[in-house]
């Protein structure tokens, strides 16, 4: 009967220390895949960052050669940037002074 005790204690434990063993690696895969991804929504964003720097600049180059554009760009402008800091960089007004002579 003694004898029964231990191979299941043994069993126990042996089942016990793989599902342990198996965790360890389920944890590091997980890890893996984490930086893996992580990678991968960094590169988008170079790329994604890279897309508007480039279309900035060649709107950038269009404005200074057609006047037309740039009033079209300005006007764009006007309506989406709304930090302070941004409008100033294209010299819109502030929304703060055209807030307060609205009313």
């Amino acid at each position: 009967m003694e004898g029964n005790n231990d191979d299941r204690s043994r069993r126990d434990e042996t089942g016990n220390h793989r599902l342990r063993e198996m965790k360890k690696r389920r944890d590091a895969l997980n890890a893996r895949i984490m930086r893996e991804t992580n990678k991968v929504r960094s590169a988008e964003h170079r790329k994604d960052t890279r897309r508007k720097i480039l279309m900035g600049a060649w709107a950038y180059e269009q404005a200074t050669k057609d006047s037309e554009f740039s009033r079209m760009v300005m006007a764009a402008l006007e309506h989406f940037l709304v930090r302070e800091n941004d409008r100033a960089l294209f010299g819109l007004p502030s929304l703060k002074k055209s807030e307060s002579q609205s009313q």
